[in-house]
């Protein structure tokens, strides 16, 4: 799997560009941009590394991919919306950064054999809104 994200940004930009707040600025409107288009994604491949399928339902802004060891894929998604300000030529941010934990599960009808799965029983966890 591989957080796609398009041609004009990459992670590492966005996080040089939070010691510049003209490039944050900048970065910040591709990615809201990108978000308003649909332009991230993930990327799935099979084994082989032959490209198999996407996933763009509910992402944002994908940040950071981990793989359970029962297989469920974990998003950290993070969401963009504001703007920028600009005031005597400098941009001053009006802006909200959040973070979504999306969960997607494995699909067994991809596998060539049957998995050895040893998982964990359910956790819960009760959150207010906006403390997730």
């Amino acid at each position: 799997m591989i957080a796609d994200f398009g041609n004009e940004i990459n992670l590492p930009r966005l996080l040089e560009a939070t010691d510049d707040p003209n490039e944050f600025a900048k970065v910040f409107d591709i990615i809201k941009k990108g978000i308003q288009n649909n332009v991230f994604k993930i990327n799935i491949y099979n084994p082989d590394n032959s490209f198999r399928s996407i996933i763009t339902d509910g992402i944002d802004f994908p940040i950071d991919l981990t793989i359970s060891n029962c297989g469920t894929l974990y998003v950290n998604n993070s969401i963009f919306d504001g703007k920028f300000d600009t005031i005597f030529g400098f941009p001053i941010p009006n802006i909200t950064l959040d973070f979504d934990l999306e969960v997607y599960n494995r699909s067994q009808g991809y596998d060539s054999e049957n998995p050895l799965l040893i998982c964990p029983s359910d956790i819960t966890a009760d959150v207010d809104s906006g403390k997730n």
